[in-house]
């Protein structure tokens, strides 16, 4: 469902009133954020990785169709984004150690922090998945969005959304036994 706020921001801005940006940039700017972190952008580079985002947007907002709803399609836009900039730091950085990756903050007294430790401990997995699966699962599980949502802002067929969550969340299964088993007895797989 298209937003006739955000289609006229998108309409004044490529009109030449391109103030109007500002709107968009501030609508979205928590939800680009947001998916940046879940995606296990470093905190370091979230910023920036942000501004390229929002840059793109800006620079392809002609090609924007408004059969489709602007959240998706900014969607697509960061998460392709962040795929690039992750594998880019993997052809350019040596990899870090592992147990610094997963290093455990040690034990927490409440159970609402036990569950967040979980994640934490789960979240600091992901980066060792294959970057197609932690999207997939990521925009499944922490963004709340449907496999059509999904196809969508991935650009793959519904069928391809579902491997990539079948299969990282094997993967996830492998990596959890290997590197945190203590959270297979937490529940989590």
């Amino acid at each position: 469902m298209v937003d006739p706020e955000d289609l006229e921001a998108v309409n004044e801005v490529l009109a030449g009133r391109t103030e109007r940006y500002s709107h968009l940039v501030q609508r979205y700017q928590r939800l680009v954020g947001s998916l940046t972190y879940r995606m296990g952008v470093k905190p370091e580079d979230a910023e920036d990785v942000v501004s390229e985002i929002f840059i793109k947007v800006y620079e392809n907002l002609g090609r924007y169709r408004p059969e489709h709803a602007f959240s998706t399609w900014i969607y697509r836009i960061a998460t392709n984004h962040i795929l690039d900039h992750q594998r880019r730091l993997r052809r350019e950085r040596p990899k870090t150690e592992l147990s610094e990756t997963l290093a455990d903050p040690g034990p927490l007294a409440s159970e609402e922090a036990e569950r967040g430790d979980v994640s934490r401990r789960v979240q600091r997995l992901l980066p060792l998945l294959d970057a197609k699966y932690r999207a997939a699962l990521v925009l499944m599980h922490v963004e709340g969005k449907k496999i059509d949502e999904i196809a969508e802002i991935m650009g793959v067929p519904t069928g391809t959304v579902k491997t990539r969550l079948s299969r990282g969340r094997a993967r996830l299964a492998e990596l959890i036994k290997e590197h945190d088993p203590d959270l297979m007895e937490e529940g989590v797989m």
